[in-house]
């Protein structure tokens, strides 16, 4: 299992609107990368009290990251 890890964009943090309202209310969610990939991969993420839109923000960049040596490795 992964945990929302801590993005130090300073620029990505200021232009986004409201980044500390909570947008999914569950505490655990799965993200799923199809494209460009050719096999589905899928992270669990857990979050206590739930995921803000900076977290949504931070996850998708995490799962970029894994995609990015995902390829790396093949």
């Amino acid at each position: 299992m992964s945990y929302v890890l801590d993005f130090e964009d300073k620029e990505a943090r200021e232009n986004l609107i409201n980044p500390n309202e909570v947008v999914i209310k569950d505490e655990k969610i799965t993200m799923t990368v199809t494209y460009p990939l050719s096999v589905e991969v899928s992270i669990t993420l857990e979050k206590k009290g739930g995921f803000t839109r900076l977290d949504v923000f931070k996850s998708i960049y995490s799962s970029s990251l894994i995609w990015k040596l995902l390829n790396y490795y093949r």
